[in-house]
């Protein structure tokens, strides 16, 4: 119960580039998250340096919940 789940960073890859770039921000986002978590720094800041807002697709209460996470995100890598 102490260490989180953490979807497979293949899945998340996946996934990022699955989705159309105007719709990838929640990928984008959970996708440099586990980059970043992996050591992947270098990785993780070229993603988090740039996001299509609005993000037209998905869920808008998600959506709400993933723009904290990728300003956080951005702040730990110095962007």
């Amino acid at each position: 119960w102490q260490q989180p789940i953490h979807p497979g960073l293949d899945q998340l890859k996946q996934a990022y580039e699955a989705t159309q770039p105007a719709a990838d921000g929640f990928y984008r986002t959970f996708y440099a998250e586990e980059l970043l978590r992996q050591g992947k720094k270098d990785e993780a800041k070229k993603l988090a340096a740039r996001w299509p807002l609005p993000d037209s697709a998905g869920e808008p209460v998600l959506q709400s919940m993933v723009f904290p996470k990728y300003v956080e995100l951005r702040r730990i890598l110095g962007l």
